[in-house]
């Protein structure tokens, strides 16, 4: 599988200049486009449409937050795809205790109940993003250190789960 960072030539790194790889991709899409290659043998036209989607999902995925955080977290292998992590007990009585809340409130129709369970979760995502950030900072093409590769691991799974629970939120909110 191609690195996606690779591809465009740009840095492995969270932070993206969203103008030049808008650039790259609009460059490298008219260099691969079979449109451009009419006289290429079959072989050499099935390789350029390969080609042209691998560069559209790996731009889809580098220009959207939340996909190029799984991205680089899956490619400098901090996280595994079907991974099955074990989150702390306290996280996950305060995410119970949460639930919980969130539950009686729905079977309440308690609107300010529910608000304040959806304070909380916007509280605790944006806390968990903000600290993931932090430490994206440092990713590049180097090695990540193992404590920073721990953290990140939690926080991932943490706000994950977290995220889980927003949705459920929001599934309950558009009833």
């Amino acid at each position: 599988m191609t690195n996606y960072f690779e591809l465009f030539g740009i840095p492995v790194a969270y932070a993206v200049d969203l103008a030049d790889l808008r650039k790259r991709y609009f460059q490298l899409s008219r260099q691969v486009h079979p449109d451009y290659h009419t006289q290429a043998n079959d072989a050499d036209q099935q390789k350029l449409l390969e080609l042209a989607s691998q560069l559209n999902s790996a731009y889809t995925t580098l220009q959207d937050a939340e996909l190029r955080l799984d991205y680089l977290l899956h490619l400098k292998q901090i996280v595994v795809n079907d991974e099955k992590y074990a989150l702390p007990p306290a996280f996950l009585m305060e995410m119970m205790e949460l639930n919980e809340a969130l539950a009686d409130a729905e079977a309440e129709n308690n609107a300010s109940a529910i608000q304040s369970c959806s304070t909380t979760i916007e509280m605790h995502e944006k806390q968990l993003s903000e600290d993931i950030l932090a430490l994206l900072q440092g990713i590049n093409e180097a090695a990540v250190a193992p404590e920073v590769e721990k953290k990140l691991h939690l926080l991932y799974y943490q706000r994950k789960y977290l995220l889980r629970i927003k949705q459920k939120l929001n599934t309950f909110a558009s009833r």
